[in-house]
């Protein structure tokens, strides 16, 4: 997608974008079913409403991604039993009763992993989580699949604040079906209004390209329509 250099220049110069994205974040890692998630769902009905002039309306939707019940993550230094503070990661499969060796593997680069050779085999892999925006950054899912692909048999990712969160996205499915439910049921209860889901807009898997150019598209159909 081409777009004009006068919606360009709108994206560019509109001074609401990089608030409300500050304020989005303010509220946390949104994680399903938190108070963060609250937080930000209350903020999006209040920009809104304050956008379109109407009252906001919230639509729930059938969930079938993943789900986790419960994590524990415990450091066995020869006495008791030490927990750790620990959140699972998305769409990742059981381990529980696991017991082994954790093996530093730095940001989980081919290079990185090269260099262990065998030593990951049975062990589990410590890689550094990074900012989900930076430029050359491996994202946490290929981090996760080179571990395993190398033979470590459980992995973690550190993030750069003791005990905070990993940021990531939720855990959904490939299949865009429940996507295409919820934009059903935006457009029949608001006709004619901006609807755009991402994998419609960029079918591809990416993160970032797909959340960009989906908010790119609904910002500039108001503008294309006039």
């Amino acid at each position: 997608m081409t777009l004009p250099i006068e919606a360009i220049a709108a994206i560019l110069s509109d001074p609401l974008l990089p608030a409300e994205f500050a304020a989005l974040c303010d509220c946390g890692g949104r994680l399903a079913g938190t108070a963060s998630e609250r937080r930000a769902l209350e903020l999006l009905r209040g920009l809104g409403q304050a956008a379109s002039g109407r009252a906001c309306t919230s639509v729930p939707v059938r969930y079938d991604g993943w789900r986790a019940n419960e994590a524990e993550l415990l450091l066995l230094p020869g006495g008791p039993p030490v927990p750790l503070a620990c959140t699972p990661l998305l769409r990742s499969v059981s381990t529980e009763g696991l017991e082994a060796e954790v093996l530093p593997a730095g940001r989980a680069t081919p290079e990185e992993l090269a260099a262990l050779g065998d030593t990951l085999h049975g062990r589990i892999a410590l890689v550094h989580h990074e900012y989900m925006f930076g430029a050359g950054r491996i994202h946490r899912r290929q981090k996760y699949s080179a571990a395993l692909a190398a033979g470590a048999v459980g992995f973690l990712i550190a993030g750069p604040l003791p005990a905070a969160a990993v940021a990531g996205s939720s855990g959904r499915r490939r299949e865009p079906k429940h996507k295409r439910e919820a934009a059903a049921i935006v457009r029949a209860e608001q006709p004619g209004g901006p609807v755009s889901i991402s994998s419609e807009i960029v079918a591809e898997i990416g993160e970032y390209a797909r959340f960009m150019t989906t908010c790119a598209n609904t910002y500039v159909q108001p503008l294309m329509a006039t």
